[in-house]
């Protein structure tokens, strides 16, 4: 998705530029959210596997 956003950004006038810059900086602070849960839950996952075995 933010391979399409850039290829867009290119595209873009100065207004539009800006409004896509902050949607791909969103989509960014996202992507940062559901990797540091997936870590999270993933760290949460493997100590009950540890205490399970």
């Amino acid at each position: 998705v933010i391979m399409l956003k850039a290829r867009e950004l290119k595209q873009a006038s100065d207004d539009q530029n800006k409004s896509l810059q902050k949607e791909v900086k969103a989509l960014r602070a996202s992507l940062k959210d559901t990797w540091n849960e997936w870590i999270a839950l993933t760290k949460q996952v493997t100590k009950q596997y540890d205490l399970a075995h």
